[in-house]
């Protein structure tokens, strides 16, 4: 399972995403500039085998802002198949 998450500087400063992590070691993310400075694309991946049950964790975004270094976004999901 894949999901993405886009993140957009409004703001007049760049700033630059420097890393990206999640608490859970079931999520992988990845970070990809689309507008350098500007605009961020965040590709979450589940990893195979992740057993079925909630699943909870945070995603930490490492930033060039000093005031703000770190975002984090918390996540929850429901891992299982679906029958019917």
């Amino acid at each position: 399972m894949t999901r993405l998450l886009r993140l957009t500087n409004s703001g007049s400063k760049p700033v630059n995403i420097t890393g990206v992590d999640s608490s859970s070691p079931a999520v992988t993310a990845i970070v990809e500039p689309l507008t350098p400075g500007k605009e961020y694309k965040i590709t979450l991946q589940l990893k195979k085998g992740t057993p079925d049950g909630q699943l909870r964790g945070q995603l930490r975004v490492n930033t060039s802002l000093p005031d703000q270094a770190v975002l984090t976004i918390p996540f929850y999901g429901i891992i299982g198949s679906v029958e019917g």
